[in-house]
């Protein structure tokens, strides 16, 4: 087997919802047809997305759209950027490591744990020291001081500089590989065969 590095967008999920309502511009879309542009996911999930971006103002209906079933509301896009998730959510504990990872010029799993948790979402050690060893063997993080095998908190890491490509956390996806949703991109090697 070869390894081979993918570049990928990610068909579903909020993010690329909002990314494919921007594109729609002034035309704007159906929920119909922003379902058809994800890959498996189900209608609900779009048609819960779009209630909650119409409630928070992010969209907006412009009328309807002829020729298809029920005379299909049509939206569009009222800002330039979504708005912020509720706190609270199953990725909030990654977006903060995340964005601790930032802003620290270097640390401990225990001062990145630290950094990380707020009043709202507490982080645990252990989480941190996943997440690490996870971007540590993908090469997104530099080992500054390695661990020792009796204090496994003595290691001292920080960001690549060119891995810091903005706010969102990369996150893993069922292709064992690890995905950059700000680039768009695989980072390390994925886990495909090569079409020789």
């Amino acid at each position: 087997m070869t390894r081979v590095n993918v570049s990928v967008r990610l068909l579903r999920g909020p993010d690329h919802y909002w990314t494919v309502a921007q594109e729609c511009g002034d035309e704007g879309f159906t929920i119909t047809e922003l379902w058809k542009l994800t890959n498996g996911v189900k209608r609900s999930a779009v048609v819960k997305w779009v209630d909650a971006m119409v409630a928070s103002g992010a969209l907006r209906t412009i009328g309807s759209r002829p020729g298809t079933p029920q005379a299909a509301v049509v939206y569009a896009v009222t800002r330039r950027t979504p708005p912020a998730r509720p706190e609270g959510g199953r990725g909030d504990v990654r977006l903060n490591l995340w964005t601790a990872m930032r802003s620290l010029p270097q640390f401990t799993v225990t001062e990145l744990a630290a950094a990380a948790a707020t009043d709202v979402v507490p982080v645990k050690r252990e989480t941190a020291l996943e997440f690490v060893r996870q971007l540590a063997s993908l090469g997104v993080l530099v080992t500054v001081r390695p661990a020792t095998r009796h204090v496994l908190d003595s290691g001292v890491y920080r960001l690549k500089p060119s891995h810091n490509t903005g706010p969102r956390p990369p996150r893993w996806v069922k292709a064992s590989f690890l995905y950059d949703p700000n680039v768009n991109r695989s980072i390390g090697d994925g886990d495909g065969e090569s079409a020789a």
